[in-house]
């Protein structure tokens, strides 16, 4: 974790980390953790990570973008940066030369402002917006909390034991929840990050020794979003 010595700068107010490109793969729940814990807290943001198309080790996939963004957000970050060939180092037409080697992917900024990954930033925007985020506490891996077949591409964040948010992306979503309300009900359900749909896992249920098994994810990558019911 690279914070020093800029959080001890008195003129320091936040971390803006780049969290690199297809050559370097999203940014470790380790790395989140450091900035996450250091004190003096300073506020965490992704700025650069895997900007879509833009070609650094690799053409970055609307995937890629999708996959950095729902990572940093579930890992603590107080925002995210998404960005786009054409955008980034501005491409004006398909004769600009500038910065060919980033961005010959693709022709000017006009392509690059409509790539699918913007639209789905949407949809992460929305989600976030739709309940109070900044409440949200990273997990980082802790088996207090959950226990994952694949514990650094399934990313957890809880509003205590009220909502349990988890990001799985890689090839299995296989885990066990833990320290659930033993009394309460709760819902559970599968929301698509490429298009905000919503797919109920079980209907309500009851974890009378506080752990529930996590059903595999449909496809891809998904986001489990498990809610207490308020009592009637």
């Amino acid at each position: 974790m690279r914070a020093n010595p800029l959080g001890h700068e008195p003129w320091h107010g936040w971390f803006a980390l780049q969290g690199g490109h297809s050559n370097s793969g999203p940014t470790p729940q380790a790395r989140y953790r450091g900035y996450y814990d250091y004190r003096p807290t300073r506020p965490l943001v992704e700025t650069e990570a895997m900007y879509e198309r833009v070609d650094c080790g690799g053409v970055n996939t609307p995937d890629d973008a999708r996959r950095s963004a729902w990572k940093a957000m579930l890992c603590g970050s107080a925002g995210y940066t998404y960005g786009a060939a054409g955008i980034w180092a501005l491409k004006w037409d398909a004769d600009d030369e500038r910065w060919k080697d980033y961005n010959h992917a693709i022709g000017s900024w006009h392509e690059g402002m409509n790539l699918p990954g913007a639209a789905q930033m949407t949809v992460l925007k929305d989600f976030f917006t739709a309940l109070a985020w900044p409440a949200l506490t990273p997990r980082f891996g802790d088996p207090g909390w959950a226990q994952w077949a694949d514990p650094e591409r399934c990313v957890l964040a809880t509003e205590g034991n009220r909502l349990y948010l988890a990001y799985c992306y890689g090839e299995t979503s296989a885990g066990t929840l833990k320290r659930l309300d033993s009394d309460g009900t709760y819902e559970a359900a599968w929301f698509d990050p490429r298009t905000g749909g919503m797919t109920s896992v079980a209907g309500a249920f009851r974890a009378p020794d506080g752990v529930w098994s996590v059903p595999e994810k449909p496809a891809d990558d998904w986001v489990l979003r498990v809610a207490l019911q308020d009592p009637p």
